[in-house]
């Protein structure tokens, strides 16, 4: 009778129900890594962009200095260079 009573409970549904939860929440869980592995790939992506686009900024602010330096040289050499400008 015992040995009955184990195997009814065995193939029970709520047995059967545990196994198909936990195989579902298995499923769950390794899709949510692959997110977050996708996740965190594309944030580092992201910040290696960023690193280099504030490097392409940080260029872009030393040329701008550096033609606004020209250009004030180039103007005070204009303005000595002038016709009719006296001494």
């Amino acid at each position: 009778m015992s040995k009955s009573t184990l195997d009814s409970s065995a193939n029970s549904p709520s047995r059967q129900q545990h196994a198909t939860s936990m195989l579902n929440l298995d499923r769950e869980k390794f899709s949510l890594a692959k997110n977050i592995n996708e996740l965190e790939s594309g944030s580092h992506a992201l910040e290696t962009t960023l690193a280099r686009l504030k490097e392409e900024l940080e260029n872009v602010a030393v040329d701008e200095e550096s033609n606004k330096e020209n250009e004030n040289a180039d103007d005070a050499t204009l303005y000595l260079l002038s016709p009719g400008v006296c001494c």
